[in-house]
């Protein structure tokens, strides 16, 4: 879970199923995240910058990417 998701939606830190670690972006996260976000806008579909950057921190990582958000299936 990153921090970003925890900006967003503080109340799942509550949620009692929640177990792990919490994901923190660093300076790379948000030069990928802009670099994609400037791809996108040349092609016409840019996304908010908070899914970029959650894309971003789990490509950096290698890690999968679990979402039921539309943005970030598109």
């Amino acid at each position: 879970m990153t921090v970003v998701l925890i900006m967003e939606f503080p109340q799942v830190l509550t949620y009692r199923k929640f177990s792990g670690r919490i994901v923190y972006p660093m300076p790379e996260d948000y030069e990928l995240a802009y670099k994609l976000q400037l791809k996108l806008m040349k092609a016409g579909k840019p996304k908010p910058f908070s899914d970029l950057l959650i894309a971003a921190i789990c490509i950096n990582r290698n890690e999968e990417l679990l979402t039921t958000t539309k943005t970030l299936k598109t």
